[in-house]
């Protein structure tokens, strides 16, 4: 028996892998799920071709956006995906932000569903290159759909797929786009690159399953759930019989033997002992996660490893050339376009902006930001509402700050942030923007930019990274750290840096090629090769399918 852990898309894409080569996988998942009154409102909206206002408001909720620490997104108006970790992982967090997740899909469960792929340029350490990734891209694409434009992005930023649907951008971004091709030999001049933002969502209807309606509430949570959920895929691997998922676990450590490893862990919602016991264990449950696993696991107490960050800092920006009534206009919400930029004197690496177009989020920052204003001005805000735009800038890891993380006597997880590398390269991002106003077609507000603390974004790792020679808290190149044989981590832990294009898509592939590049034959795994349908059985609070 095969055991993976976590549900999110590491674990998925691992799991996918070794099913598809015919072995026997158990995947154990905390398992939070979202609550029922929500599941019964998402029932009711997907069978109406009207919502009603007051369902869709419950599904909503009001951000704080003036947190100092920055909105923290739900789903569905629920805080879910973050529930009982601090329960169970204890974690000491000074100057970082982490939010590790129990649900089941993890932190797909609110990502924000961007998807574009590493290039070798931006992981000249890795022991792995896109070449050996492509493959997996590939695979991954296979049960994750994506809506794509195939334009300029595509020569440096392969699709790695033929299917894909397409969607409606914003007015907003159609005419940032127009604007960006009118100036294309300039900007690429300067280093700019840009087009179609590519999303792991799926626009077009499907059979009795319907397609976006474009209403706007995709950073609350889609009502049609059309927006890519790991959990989503663990139901389809149902169809195999060699697949059994056993939810409300938690993992403490693995302690390998000669021949096989014991899974020591515990009931999420009982928290009573348990253990499992099998042949090998891949480890999928997110940077923070696993690493507490791999140092309990090494009785590395005291010990310190690193995680690399990629720094995220929001740009709000006013373009040109506005959209009016913008606030009636029907749209998608999630990224509308990606810009590009190389430019060795701000950066040796690629820096990744994603451009935002207009949300209601906005209305709730105004009115925090300037209160009473807003009713005084209600005409001219919602005319600048037409013409703001946000770009989510991210910085390579080795332009960012990093994460500090150790284990203390008592179990307890110490996190530290530490200084960030990044102000100096902030200062030199905006100040291009500026030069460039003119051709970009918008220029930013410089009074209102906000930088993240590092792990802000869910864009690091690295604290087991992978070595073609692995030294001490470091990993082979199918996430094995050293003095293990069978125990193999397959999140963004094992990421020797990170690139600022978005991390989501790269950690499915690697996990896929860990997961596929895994020869159990030769470490006496038999093969099975059965993929039958088979009816799901419950054992309690445990479901095995």
């Amino acid at each position: 028996m095969i055991y993976v852990v976590g549900s999110g898309p590491a674990g998925v894409s691992c799991a996918h892998a070794l099913l598809a080569k015919g072995y026997e996988v158990t995947l154990l998942d905390a398992g939070v799920v979202l609550d029922k009154d929500k599941q019964k409102i998402l029932a009711i909206l997907q069978k109406k071709k009207k919502w009603p206002a007051e369902l869709v408001e419950k599904i909503k909720c009001k951000l704080d956006v003036g947190a100092k620490d920055g909105p923290y997104k739900l789903s569905y108006g629920s805080d879910y995906p973050y529930r009982e970790v601090q329960d169970h992982i204890h974690l000491d967090v000074q100057g970082a932000l982490c939010r590790p997740s129990f649900a089941k899909g993890g932190l797909s469960t609110v990502w924000g569903a961007a998807v574009l792929p590493y290039i070798d340029e931006d992981i000249v350490d890795w022991p792995v290159k896109i070449k050996k990734l492509a493959p997996y891209y590939r695979k991954v694409l296979s049960f994750m759909k994506i809506a794509a434009v195939k334009d300029e992005l595509v020569q440096r930023f392969p699709l790695y797929t033929k299917k894909y649907d397409t969607f409606n951008p914003s007015e907003q971004a159609t005419l940032l786009l127009g604007h960006f091709r009118k100036h294309k030999t300039e900007l690429y001049e300067q280093g700019f690159r840009f087009g179609s933002s590519r999303l792991a969502v799926r626009f077009a209807a499907e059979e009795s399953k319907p397609g976006c309606v474009y209403c706007g509430l995709c950073l609350y949570g889609c009502p049609n759930q059309l927006i890519y959920s790991a959990a989503g895929t663990i139901d389809e691997l149902r169809k195999y019989e060699t697949f059994t998922y056993v939810p409300d676990v938690v993992v403490d450590k693995v302690v390998e033997q000669k021949e096989g490893v014991t899974i020591v862990a515990r009931s999420r919602s009982k928290k009573e002992p348990c253990e499992f016991s099998g042949s090998h264990v891949f480890i999928g449950c997110g940077a923070i996660p696993t690493t507490k696993i791999l140092l309990a696991s090494m009785n590395a107490v005291g010990k310190k490893v690193t995680l690399r960050d990629s720094q995220q800092f929001l740009v709000p920006c006013f373009a040109y050339k506005g959209v009016r009534d913008i606030v009636h206009k029907k749209l998608h919400t999630l990224c509308q376009l990606y810009v590009e930029i190389l430019d060795t004197a701000l950066d040796k690496r690629h820096i990744h902006a994603q451009v935002y177009t207009y949300n209601d989020v906005y209305d709730q920052w105004l009115k925090k930001k300037f209160g009473v204003l807003c009713k005084l001005l209600a005409i001219p805000f919602k005319f600048v509402m037409g013409h703001v735009v946000v770009l989510k800038v991210f910085l390579h890891s080795d332009s960012s700050g990093k994460i500090d993380v150790s284990l203390d006597k008592s179990g307890k997880l110490i996190v530290r942030g530490l200084p960030l590398k990044s102000k100096k390269t902030l200062r030199a991002i905006l100040w291009k923007l500026m030069c460039n106003h003119r051709l970009l077609g918008f220029f930013p507000l410089l009074p209102l930019v906000k930088s993240s603390k590092p792990g802000g974004a869910n864009h690091y790792g690295g604290s087991f990274p992978m070595r073609k020679r692995p030294g001490m808290f470091e990993s082979d190149v199918l996430g094995r750290p050293r003095g293990f044989k069978r125990v193999h981590a397959v999140d963004s832990t094992v990421l020797p840096a990170i690139a600022s294009q978005t991390i989501t898509f790269t950690i499915m592939a690697n996990a896929y090629r860990i997961g596929s590049e895994f020869d159990g034959v030769a470490a006496g795994v038999p093969e099975v090769r059965v993929a039958l349908p088979i009816e799901e059985k419950v054992q309690g609070n445990i479901y095995i399918s």
